[in-house]
């Protein structure tokens, strides 16, 4: 039903099915992308380095929302061998990013601050104990400066030495 529409704009889904890894790079004009994810591991090759991967054929993209109890785990490995050195292009109208349901990694977090110039909100669960989490998120922090909504949830107890001082237009 997506696939033919060249012109979609929100898409929001109740599964992770690995089509969404290649219909997404194919909606130039999406703006807004929610996926719900569900406990199913049929859809094991399904993870977040890959879906970050096709974001950047999505020049519009505004808001990305990933939630729910299911996506498969990935290293910072597989995330260096899957997301480019550099994004090929911006996305500069990016403004609300929230991952709930895998913790994103340095890696990953240095392609989100390649990808996107700019963020006013942003939520996401974190793995405190990986090793450049803490330096990754701090430098994310000196370029969106511009973030007037954070929400982080650490999965450890581990205190990060976070620097907050660029985010003078925190809420």
């Amino acid at each position: 039903l997506v696939r033919p529409c060249e012109n979609l704009q929100v898409l929001k889904s109740m599964t992770t099915v690995g089509d969404w890894l290649n219909i997404v790079p194919t909606k130039k004009h999406l703006r807004r992308l929610y996926l719900y994810t569900s406990g199913d591991h049929r859809f094991a090759e399904f993870t977040l380095p890959k879906l970050l991967a096709t974001l950047q054929n999505c020049p519009e993209l505004e808001e990305l929302r990933i939630s729910g109890d299911f996506i498969t785990e990935h290293t910072p490995e597989e995330s260096k061998e899957i997301l480019p050195t550099q994004s090929a292009i911006t996305c500069p109208n990016f403004r609300y990013l929230a991952i709930h349901s895998v913790s994103p990694n340095a890696e990953d977090l240095r392609y989100l601050r390649e990808l996107i110039p700019n963020m006013s909100r942003l939520e996401l669960d974190i793995d405190a104990e990986e090793a450049r989490i803490t330096e990754e998120l701090n430098k994310c922090f000196e370029q969106w400066t511009a973030i007037t909504r954070l929400e982080l949830t650490p999965f450890s107890i581990i205190p990060l030495e976070l620097n907050f001082s660029p985010l003078t237009k925190l809420e």
